[in-house]
C-alpha cells in the first residue's frame, strides 16, 4: 500500500511538472498545488498508521470485545478508497492553472 501511495504521488508530481503550462516561472506554484493536494492524504495515512499500531497494542483494553475493537482497526483503513490519482491530478490542475482547459493535464 506504500507503494501505491508513492506512485500515486508520483502520478500527480510528474503530471503537474509534464504540463504544458509549466515553466521555470511556474514550478513553485505546480509545487503548491500538489502539496496542497497530496499533502492531506499523507498526514492521513500517518495518523492512521500510527493508530493501528496503537490500537494492536491495546486489544486487551477493549475488555474482550474484540467485535468492537475489530471494527475500530477496520476503520483505520478507510483511506484506500480515497481518490484516484487522476481525480488528484485534475484537481491539483484546477488549483494551479484555474483558467486553463483540464484535458491538458494528461
Amino acid at each position: 500500500m506504500l507503494t501505491d501511495n508513492i506512485q500515486q504521488d508520483a502520478y500527480v508530481l510528474i503530471g503537474l511538472l509534464a504540463h504544458p503550462s509549466t515553466t521555470p516561472a511556474t514550478v513553485s506554484r505546480a509545487l503548491k498545488a500538489y502539496e496542497q493536494v497530496r499533502l492531506p492524504m499523507a498526514q492521513l495515512v500517518m495518523a492512521r498508521s500510527t493508530m493501528s499500531g496503537r490500537l494492536s497494542g491495546l486489544a486487551e483494553d477493549f475488555g474482550g470485545d474484540y467485535g468492537k475493537f475489530g471494527n475500530m482497526m477496520e476503520k483505520q483503513w478507510d483511506w484506500i478508497s480515497g481518490p484516484d490519482p487522476l481525480t488528484e491530478l485534475e484537481r491539483a490542475v484546477r488549483l494551479c492553472y484555474p483558467d486553463e482547459d483540464i484535458s491538458r493535464a494528461a
